[in-house]
């Protein structure tokens, strides 16, 4: 295990669904820019390092928590919601915060040890969370006086439930609205929020002209380009959406399908793409599928994006101008996204994949509507 240099700022996230891991790295390039510049006014420009903390995390642990966040999400939303519901002011109870505490300090001693490293090694000199498992830790060392450095959380959704609310973190980032009447509501005091938005890469400020994005993905000039997407774990219904947004949009556009990590469902994407190819469904050749990509390329070349609606997705889109159409959005941090990006303007809830492939069928038709869309996401 790797030891945390002097002057180094840690960005710490959990490998759980993909958005906290890619706030992560959207928060390191964008330090990585201001860098230099801080090197030419202070003389030493910031170390930062990215760390999974489930990786320092017991390997009961990890195999526990990332099976369990699996299975509730992608084959029992309904069940994951009531628990989001009900822990919602987890924060609120002292046994759950001491149990909490009890079990993060069994299983995550390789945390504690980078954060506080043994020895007399250097400690970090900024410690930043994308997930609320190792703020819990940090801020609990910081408590005991074994940790001297600021610590910063970062929420990745537009809801803040309450494992998020730590009122002795130096700073809270987050988006406007909800997320931050809950922080305050669960006593975060307000001078310590900032309302940033959820960060994204700072690429996604490039202006890149779509029929340049398009080319670079290899996708036809003359038709639009759907992106149905099922996050970085590749779940939910996202063979069934591949369908019915192929059936829905015949030939009249180009379907594009990303499955992430998951080859069990990439094979049955195959699969179906080319039952639809042989229809004259989803585009020329048939809806193409790729596994784990540069999603930001294929973000810039849509003009229609498929998708769940994880926090950092959503952002993307709205980073990016693009109609967007969020389907089964799980009960809790998902929902609340889908509802935020409805309320501005800037997406479609269709939760079944009939009505996710009929609303992207109808953005397909109707350019008017789709621009109405990239002007609410661009608002956004």
């Amino acid at each position: 295990m790797s030891e945390a240099r002097e002057g180094e700022i840690l960005i710490l996230h959990a490998s759980v669904g993909g958005g906290h891991a890619a706030a992560a790295r959207a928060l390191a390039a964008g330090l990585a820019e201001v860098a230099p510049r801080e090197a030419g006014a202070a003389g030493a420009a910031a170390r930062v390092r990215v760390v999974d903390a489930l990786d320092h995390m017991t390997p009961l642990f990890r195999r526990l928590y990332r099976e369990s966040f699996e299975a509730s999400v992608g084959g029992a939303p309904g069940a994951y919601g009531a628990a989001f519901a009900l822990t919602r002011d987890v924060d609120r109870s002292p046994a759950l915060r001491a149990l909490r505490a009890a079990t993060n300090g069994v299983h995550g001693r390789g945390l504690e040890a980078l954060l506080a490293p043994p020895g007399g090694a250097a400690p970090p000199r900024a410690v930043v969370c994308t997930h609320f498992l190792p703020l819990e830790v940090a801020l609990r060392l910081r408590a005991r006086g074994r940790l001297d450095a600021p610590v910063a959380a970062v929420v990745t959704d537009y809801v803040a439930h309450g494992l998020w609310r730590a009122p002795t973190a130096d700073r809270t980032f987050c988006a406007p609205g909800r997320a931050r009447h809950d922080l305050r509501r669960g006593g975060v005091p307000d001078r310590r929020i900032v309302r940033t938005g959820i960060p994204v890469l700072p690429a996604c400020a490039e202006p890149v002209p779509p029929p340049l994005a398009k080319l670079r993905c290899g996708l036809p000039l003359d038709r639009p380009a759907v992106l149905v997407l099922a996050g970085g774990a590749g779940m939910g219904p996202l063979v069934r959406v591949l369908e019915e947004t192929a059936r829905a949009v015949g030939d009249r556009a180009q379907v594009v399908v990303v499955c992430g990590r998951n080859e069990g469902l990439r094979a049955r994407a195959r699969a179906a793409a080319g039952d639809l190819a042989r229809q004259g469904l989803g585009g020329p050749g048939g809806p193409r599928v790729h596994g784990f990509v540069d999603l930001l390329e294929w973000l810039r070349a849509a003009d229609v994006v498929v998708t769940k609606p994880g926090g950092l997705t959503t952002s993307e889109c709205f980073a990016l101008g693009k109609a967007t159409v969020f389907y089964e959005a799980a009960p809790g941090q998902e929902r609340a996204n889908a509802r935020h990006a409805v309320a501005l303007g800037a997406g479609v809830f269709a939760p079944t994949p009939v009505e996710a492939g009929a609303a992207a069928g109808r953005l397909v038709r109707d350019p008017l509507a789709r621009g109405l869309l990239e002007a609410g996401a661009r608002r956004a």
